[in-house]
């Protein structure tokens, strides 16, 4: 079975490139994407829903894009957003 709802989502330092692992990943308290240098593809986030805290996606050098999260309808108004330096924001 696959995934559907986390507490935090942490992906820091690794050598992982593309987020396939948790394409089926609707829901979580927070998201933080920082700080891996062969990660290319974060679209394995598109079927994210809603984030209860904050989403941090940042100094992932060799992500040219961030891709449209389409059903993504929740991210509470308090929680921080950080969508940047990645390699499109250079």
């Amino acid at each position: 079975n696959a995934v559907e709802q986390v507490a935090d989502f942490y992906l820091r330092g690794t050598g992982v490139q593309a987020l396939d692992a948790v394409r089926n990943l609707k829901r979580a308290w927070s998201v933080t994407i920082s700080n891996n240098p062969l990660l290319v593809d974060v679209s394995g986030l598109t079927n994210l829903e809603s984030i209860t805290g904050g989403l941090q996606i940042d100094r992932n050098p060799a992500v040219r894009r961030l891709r449209e999260f389409p059903r993504l309808a929740t991210i509470f108004s308090d929680s921080p957003v950080s969508l940047a330096p990645n390699a499109e924001s250079r």
